[in-house]
């Protein structure tokens, strides 16, 4: 990695534009010890200093795109890339060494250790000037900034590390626990998923009064849909299954349910469909944590909307991948309300997910990515339930809150193969299926780009780590 002082300037940077002045801030010597207490001599300085990492978190390269919306699910082949001239086109293809692509994944890899960085350096600065802040806040603080540093390394470690079933004890990536001066060494994947454990039980103990617990959705909504306990219980949930932890992961993910649902609720047939001008294509209401991408809509006007060129647009295309994801399923809203045919442009469906609404004072979701989602718990607890009744009992639970006329699983139903659905079904521009598929070790995975499905080798979903961590080394 590069030298670590690198990104405590960048970190100044971002704080210095959350508080609306990089310019004011960086003319009175940003490294000065008085400009930091100054910074943090009250509340707001905080407050902007956790903007400054959701902020960043949100941005093009990270979660307001890339690992959202683009790369992750290019990666999994969920759209049609035909043109070899396009940046696209590589990275359907998985070749990581192509020029470009091998760039998006170095920006990627030092954004999200930056925004790491950002999390230590507000848990250094919350010891030494925290006492401007009431206990309560303090602690809302520090948990989210553990939640987030366990956040980001793991899925630092779901791109770069090793299939954890396959090898556990091979160096990984390097974790890092604190802002210094000291390039940290890469550590083995138990270790990893140790350490990202560790800190979520901290940020779960210092969350333990978090008021999400009463307000659920309602207080997300208007708190930047941050991460919070109950996304803390689910991203332990998430952490246990692919460690392969199955009882642990279905007490966490039973756990997560139980706290969730009665402020976290389905949304509904009314929600989705029925309230023109404001449908919530994201299901807003189940959505644990996410993040405020402000380039959101027109980052979706470019990639989906259907006059996009045809040879630049992300869609499934003439394929029947789409018809084979939803099974012809007409009722359910995630094919019918987020894949729209539209009367000019492709004549193909087109991902309306991100649309904006025209409604704009009614959609209380507006410009938010979502991150964990409640029902992927349901998912969880189906893989790790061993009674197979209860098992289909969990995947019913979505499949039956996601389409107007209820249709139930049948006993006989392979648990596997309607879980690989559901996934499919679900996560669409979230980039959670790339994660699935590398977890479940499948080297058969269905394609846009071929009906048949492509092969893929478990090497592939090992990212090479970027040159500009190797080079320092």
């Amino acid at each position: 990695m590069k030298h670590i002082r690198t990104y405590q300037i960048a970190l100044l940077c971002l704080l210095a534009l959350a508080l609306g002045s990089c310019k004011k801030w960086l003319n009175v010597k940003p490294e000065d010890k008085f400009t930091e207490e100054m910074i943090y001599s009250n509340p707001e300085g905080f407050a902007n200093a956790m903007n400054g990492i959701y902020m960043k978190m949100a941005g093009n390269d990270l979660y307001g795109r890339g690992l959202t919306l683009t790369t992750l699910d290019i990666m999994a082949q969920r759209y049609a890339i035909g043109n070899t001239t396009l940046r696209t086109y590589p990275v359907s293809k998985l070749d990581y060494t192509e020029a470009t692509f091998k760039a998006t994944l170095d920006v990627t890899w030092q954004r999200m250790f930056l925004c790491i960085a950002g999390a230590n350096e507000l848990l250094s600065n919350l010891n030494k000037y925290g006492n401007v802040l009431t206990p309560a806040q303090s602690d809302l603080y520090k948990g989210q900034a553990y939640a987030l540093r366990a956040f980001l390394h793991f899925d630092v470690f779901r791109l770069w590390g090793p299939i954890y079933t396959v090898d556990s004890s091979s160096l990984a990536i390097p974790y890092y626990r604190k802002l210094s001066s000291e390039v940290v060494s890469f550590i083995p994947a138990r270790q990893v998923l140790d350490s990202v454990l560790d800190d979520l039980k901290m940020a779960e103990q210092l969350m333990a009064k978090d008021p999400v617990v009463a307000q659920g959705s309602v207080l997300n909504n208007t708190n930047g849909y941050r991460i919070n306990l109950i996304a803390v219980k689910a991203l332990q949930a998430r952490v246990l299954l692919y460690r392969n932890d199955k009882p642990a992961a279905l007490a966490k993910a039973k756990e997560t349910i139980a706290l969730g649902h009665p402020v976290f609720p389905w949304a509904t047939y009314s929600s989705v469909v029925e309230s023109v001008g404001f449908q919530d294509r994201i299901f807003g209401s189940e959505v644990l944590f996410g993040v405020y991408a402000n380039s959101l809509y027109q980052t979706s006007t470019n990639l989906f909307m259907p006059n996009t060129s045809p040879d630049s647009i992300l869609a499934a295309g003439t394929s029947s991948l789409l018809e084979t994801v939803y099974e012809g399923n007409q009722a359910d809203y995630r094919y019918t309300q987020n894949w729209l045919l539209s009367s000019s442009g492709v004549s193909y469906r087109t991902l309306a997910k991100y649309y904006d609404a025209s409604r704009k004072d009614r959609y209380p979701f507006r410009y938010m990515v979502p991150l964990i989602r409640l029902s992927e718990m349901y998912y969880i607890a189906a893989e790790c339930e061993t009674d197979k009744t209860a098992a289909l009992g969990y995947l019913d639970s979505v499949r039956v809150n996601r389409q107007r006329t209820p249709v139930y699983l049948p006993a006989t139903a392979d648990l596997e193969a309607e879980l690989s659905k559901e996934y499919q079904k679900e996560f669409y521009a979230e980039g959670q299926l790339w994660y699935f598929f590398k977890r479940k070790k499948m080297t058969t995975i269905t394609s846009a780009n071929n009906n048949a499905g492509i092969k893929i080798s478990l090497n592939q979903y090992v990212l090479p780590v970027p040159e500009s961590e190797t080079s320092v080394r």
